[in-house]
């Protein structure tokens, strides 16, 4: 009942859940997002948890939950004859279905009576609702906290999240201009067009439903989305080693002094580093380990519609299980936490120029007030200034600096947003051909782009220092692979570009173009340096059209070749292939003894 348990270990648990959610609901309702407690409580909740339904149950029970809900509502709590609770069943119903994402459940019990004028909320009770509850407490906190983030700072910083009276706003400051510019009409209303686009396009990114389909549940999305995790537990075993030149991000944007005295606190377990790393788990900065962030980002595993079916489940707790496995979350854990590190004390010391303060929200009133705050209560270990902020007066100024810190750390670490990818990428078929593509497009966008509009010459010895460790991974790989490595000037060098991602989709356009002309056209053949090792192991389709094409191709060839009594090399390293942790960097150097296709 409510949040005790009979073992003290679970009920530690629930409470340290029910911290996170309290705080969430707290803002919700304060918002008017959420109704108050007391409405909560007349749903049916003991103790308000945000419930997550199992679509996939209720679809394949709806006569039994249809029948659960209308004997309730008319024998149970008798608050409608039972043919009124048949007609708002089958609405209740048709809300969960039909929502695109879990947030949209939060109402689905406010309902309209047959015969009524005005909404009231309906009871159900815990009890009743347990079997088509999701009970996995890790994934409702995740998929809640993921939604109703978005949707508590829209309605922050806008006063809703629709963006209605913003958008009008934009609308009516055309309409003016094209009053007084009669003949640039048809320019402005392309202009204006093109804005309400891209900004209710990234609002809907926001709240997870841009590009999302009617029915979100169909068959063809969900086998979409299970593809997309099949690809990346069998493909991207070796991401870590691949993400060896993000190190050298730090350089471009921290400079090489202030970056070596990071890893220098870092390896000496100095006691700064200790307090700073405590600071920022509180920022959320360092907790990829825990959540996965980035490497679902870049796997493009961010999904907000709700699994349906135990495969799914399944599934999902294998990717995360894979996340565990590559040692992605430490690594990106331990490079996080020395670039925040280093932000927090430019910040608080006053290191940090006002140009680079005012790209992370920082003016100048308000950089003197956190250094204000800092004058009372942080502190300077081994020359790092901690900042303390939890005991902070002024808990705004605090907000502020947090999140200028993951601001900042999110852009040297290059972790995928919502506006780094193109719209199209955001539909179920653009998510399936652009997989593995968004870090790439970021990373160019962010670091190339913006350190060339820069132009500080630290971005361009961070990048000389990018492009070498990009030729160290290519090194690597090669070894692992037990594969000979070409030590050519030539062959190190674009290697190393392609492997840093400073020039990010550009590379993969040349990469594809060497893979559909087998190697006659790009920069391999005008270097004589032949088809880049990162595309050598992918078949044309899978280039062009993204890995589940490819995976689809590899299904193929595998299926021909048993049906045909062909079980050659080829085959068998093509099952390899789709093994899920076939390549884990640990793992890989054993199997390819094995592997005839590695050979």
């Amino acid at each position: 009942m409510g949040d005790v348990h009979a073992n003290p270990v679970v009920q530690e648990a629930a409470q340290a859940m029910r911290t996170v959610v309290n705080r969430v609901k707290v803002a919700q309702q304060k918002l008017g997002l959420l109704p108050p407690d007391e409405e909560l409580k007349a749903i049916g909740q003991e103790s308000y948890f945000p419930r997550v339904y199992k679509v996939g149950k209720i679809v394949n029970e709806r006569d039994k939950f249809r029948e659960m809900l209308v004997d309730w509502w008319s024998r149970g709590e008798k608050t409608m004859s039972r043919e009124e609770a048949e007609i708002t069943a089958d609405a209740t119903i048709n809300k969960i279905v039909g929502a695109k994402i879990p947030q949209d459940f939060a109402n689905v019990f406010m309902v309209k009576a047959a015969g009524s004028t005005r909404s009231r909320t309906l009871s159900v009770p815990d009890r009743l609702m347990k079997d088509y509850l999701e009970s996995d407490a890790n994934y409702v906190l995740q998929r809640h906290i993921r939604e109703a983030s978005a949707e508590v700072e829209l309605t922050r910083a806008f006063g809703n999240k629709s963006l209605e009276k913003q958008l009008k706003d934009i609308q009516d400051e055309y309409d003016a201009l094209m009053r007084q510019n009669p003949k640039d009409q048809a320019k402005l209303a392309k202009a204006r067009d093109n804005d309400i686009r891209d900004i209710t396009a990234l609002r809907d990114r926001l709240a997870g439903t841009y590009g999302m389909p009617d029915d979100p549940s169909s068959f063809f999305v969900r086998a979409g989305a299970f593809l997309r995790s099949a690809n990346f537990v069998t493909k991207l075993g070796g991401m870590t080693v691949s993400a060896i030149p993000d190190l050298a991000r730090g350089v471009m944007v921290n400079g090489f002094g202030n970056t070596m005295r990071g890893y220098s606190a870092l390896i000496t377990r100095s006691p700064a580093f200790k307090a700073s790393r405590a600071e920022q788990l509180k920022m959320a900065v360092g907790l990829e380990t825990i959540l996965h962030t980035r490497a679902r980002t870049m796997g493009d595993l961010v999904d907000s519609s709700a699994r349906t079916t135990a495969v799914e489940a399944g599934m999902e707790r294998v990717t995360d299980a894979f996340g565990k496995l590559t040692l992605m979350g430490h690594f990106d854990d331990m490079n996080k936490s020395v670039n925040g590190m280093i932000t927090s004390d430019g910040i608080l010391s006053g290191a940090f120029a006002g140009r680079r303060l005012a790209k992370l929200g920082i003016n100048d009133n308000m950089a003197a007030r956190i250094r204000s705050e800092f004058e009372k209560h942080g502190e300077v270990i081994n020359g790092w200034h901690i900042g303390n902020f939890e005991k902070w007066d002024d808990q705004h100024v605090a907000g502020v600096f947090q999140s200028a810190v993951l601001k900042d750390v999110n852009n040297t670490v290059i972790t995928p947003g919502i506006g780094d990818t193109p719209l199209w990428a955001s539909t179920p078929l653009g998510k399936t051909i652009f997989q593995f593509k968004s870090f790439a497009t970021a990373s160019y966008n962010r670091a190339t782009l913006g350190g060339l509009q820069e132009g500080t010459g630290q971005f361009y010895y961070g990048t000389a220092f990018q492009i070498g460790l990009g030729a160290l991974t290519y090194a690597l790989k090669q070894s692992a692979n037990g594969k000979e490595v070409d030590w050519s000037p030539q062959k190190l060098a674009i290697e190393g570009i392609d492997r840093s991602g400073i020039l990010g989709p550009l590379m993969e356009y040349n990469n594809m173009a060497e893979k559909a002309s087998g190697g006659m056209v790009g920069l391999g053949a005008l270097l004589g340096t032949g088809t880049q090792s990162r595309y050598a192991s992918r078949g044309f389709i899978g280039s062009a059209l993204g890995p589940t094409f490819g995976l689809l191709d590899t299904v193929t060839d595998v299926t021909a070749g048993v049906l045909n009594g062909d079980a050659g090399d080829r085959v068998l390293h093509n099952v390899r292939t789709l093994l899920p942790g076939n390549n884990l960097f640990w793992i890989a150097p054993l199997i390819n003894q094995v592997d005839p296709g590695m050979r």
